[in-house]
C-alpha cells in the first residue's frame, strides 16, 4: 500500500520584504581589461542574488494580507441580476464587489507543503494539485543538478480534499507537470546510477511507471498538444551545456533539437502544435526566444530576451508563470531578473510590452486580461487589441485593475469557469496556503 500523509493548512503569517531592482553597469574603453572584468563578475553575482532572492518570493517566502482585509475591501451587494449569474457559476457561495470593477468571490482550499524548489502544478482541469516535499532544506539549483533531491518527494490530491495525499514517488524527483486531458502526471526522476528518466503516473489507474530516455540529466518536462512527444533541456555533465530533446512517450527513444544558434543552453520548451516548439536559447547578450519546426533542420529567431546567460538563473524565467503562451498564442510571458518584471513578447513580430517593477509572476486569464502578482497585491492587466496596421508595442503600462491585496501566485486559471487558484504562504515558511477565487470583469 502507499504511504499517506494529512495535509493541515493554517493562517497567514504576515512579513515583508523590499523589492530588489536591477543594476546595469555601464563600461568604457578606458577601464583597465581587469577592471571591466571585475565589473562583469560583480555584475554576474548581482543578478544571481536577484534572481534568487525573486525566486524565493515567488515561492512564497513572503507576507500576504490577512483574510479579513481583503474579505472587507469594498464589499458591496450586488443586484438581482448579477445574483443570477453567480448562481450559475458558483452556487451557495455569498460573491461581493471589488476594487477596480470586478466581481469575486473566494473559498478557502487545504493548504499544501512548500519545499522551496517549485510551485505547486494544478492539473488544466483544476480538480488535482501536485506538489513536492520534502523533510529537510534543499539548494534551489537542485532542480538543475538534481543533486540533493533524495529527500523530494512527489504528491497529489483532489484540490478540495483537505484529507489524504497520494505518494506517486519517495524521493529523486523534479519538474512535475499535466498532460492536457489532466489524466496523467508526468515527472523527472532522478537516478544517481542510471540517470535521469521521465516518470508517468495514471490518475485512474493509481499506476506510475518510469520511462528510461538515455540522457543523463533533463528539465522542464513540457507534454505536445496529442500527448505522444516530451520535450526537454537535457545535458551531461555540464549544466549550460544544456540542448533540446524531443522524445517519444511509447518507446523512450529521443532525436535532439535544433543546433545552438547563439551558443548557449537550450531550456524551457513550449508547444505551439504537435509539429512547433518555442524555447529560449542562452548567450552572454541575455538570449533569444526561438520557434523550432520539428520538420526543419534549425531555429528561428524570434525576438532577444532579458535573462542572465547562466542556466541556474535564466531558470526563474517562468518559475512563477505556469503557462507562458497566451490562450490566443499570441503573447509570451517571462520574468526578467535584472530588471525585476514581467515582459511580453509578442510571437507574431517579436515585439516587446514591458509590465511594472516588481511583477514578478502572473498568469493568462483570457484574451482580454492577464493575472500579475506585483508589489502588495494581485492585479489584472489589460492586454492590448492586434491591429495589423499597429505595431504591439506600446507606450506606457497597460491599464490594469486591482483583485486582491497582498502578494500570491496563480496556479491555475479557467476563464471558462470564471474560475483561479491562487497561493500564499501558509502558517510556516514551508506551507502554502491555497485560495479559489471566482471572478467576473465588467
Amino acid at each position: 500500500m502507499r504511504p499517506s500523509k494529512r495535509l493541515e493548512t493554517g493562517p497567514m503569517m504576515k512579513t515583508s520584504c523590499t523589492a530588489i531592482g536591477g543594476i546595469s553597469p555601464r563600461r568604457s574603453r578606458f577601464v583597465p581589461r581587469h577592471s571591466r572584468t571585475i565589473t562583469r563578475r560583480l555584475r554576474e553575482v548581482m543578478i544571481r542574488v536577484i534572481s534568487l532572492v525573486c525566486f524565493l518570493m515567488i515561492l512564497g517566502l513572503i507576507g500576504c494580507a490577512k483574510q479579513s482585509d481583503w474579505e472587507r475591501a469594498n464589499a458591496q451587494p450586488l443586484t438581482n441580476t448579477e445574483n443570477e449569474g453567480w448562481r450559475e457559476i458558483a452556487p451557495q457561495r455569498k460573491p461581493r464587489h471589488w476594487t477596480g470593477g470586478v466581481s469575486a468571490m473566494t473559498a478557502e482550499r487545504p493548504g499544501v507543503p512548500n519545499a522551496g524548489l517549485q510551485l505547486p502544478r494544478v492539473s488544466p482541469d483544476g480538480k488535482w494539485i501536485a506538489f513536492l516535499d520534502t523533510n529537510r532544506r534543499v539548494s534551489s539549483e537542485s532542480w538543475v543538478t538534481g543533486r540533493g533531491l533524495d529527500s523530494v518527494s512527489l504528491w497529489i490530491r483532489r484540490v478540495e480534499d483537505e484529507g489524504l495525499a497520494r505518494n506517486i514517488a519517495l524521493g529523486h524527483v523534479a519538474w512535475p507537470t499535466w498532460s492536457s486531458d489532466s489524466t496523467t502526471l508526468f515527472f523527472v526522476s532522478h537516478d544517481p546510477q542510471t540517470g535521469c528518466a521521465i516518470g508517468l503516473h495514471d490518475v485512474a489507474s493509481n499506476h506510475t511507471k518510469r520511462l528510461a530516455v538515455g540522457i543523463k540529466k533533463i528539465l522542464t518536462p513540457t507534454l505536445s498538444p496529442d500527448g505522444r512527444r516530451v520535450a526537454v533541456s537535457g545535458y551531461g555533465e555540464v549544466a549550460d551545456q544544456a540542448l533540446l530533446f524531443v522524445i517519444d512517450i511509447e518507446t523512450g527513444g529521443s532525436i535532439p533539437g535544433p543546433p545552438p544558434a547563439l551558443g548557449g543552453a537550450q531550456i524551457m520548451p513550449h508547444w505551439i502544435d504537435n509539429d512547433t516548439l518555442i524555447f529560449a536559447e542562452l548567450d552572454d547578450g541575455g538570449g533569444g526566444l526561438m520557434r523550432w519546426d520539428l520538420n526543419a533542420s534549425h531555429a528561428e529567431p524570434i525576438a532577444p530576451l532579458r535573462i542572465p546567460s547562466s542556466i541556474f538563473d535564466a531558470m526563474h524565467m517562468h518559475a512563477g508563470i505556469f503557462d507562458p503562451i497566451s490562450i490566443d498564442q499570441r503573447f509570451y510571458a517571462y520574468y526578467a531578473p535584472e530588471s525585476d518584471r514581467i515582459e511580453w513578447i509578442d510571437l507574431h513580430n517579436g515585439d516587446h510590452i514591458s509590465l511594472q517593477s516588481g511583477d514578478r509572476a502572473g498568469a493568462w486569464w483570457d484574451k482580454e486580461w492577464f493575472l500579475v502578482a506585483g508589489g502588495e497585491k494581485l492585479s489584472l492587466v489589460n492586454i492590448p487589441e492586434p491591429n495589423p496596421q499597429v505595431r504591439s508595442v506600446v507606450s506606457g503600462e497597460p491599464p490594469r485593475m486591482n483583485l486582491l491585496p497582498g502578494r500570491w501566485v496563480t496556479l491555475w486559471t479557467s476563464s471558462y469557469e470564471h474560475s483561479m487558484l491562487i497561493a500564499g504562504p501558509g502558517a510556516s515558511s514551508d506551507q502554502f496556503r491555497l485560495l479559489q477565487l471566482w471572478v467576473i470583469t465588467k
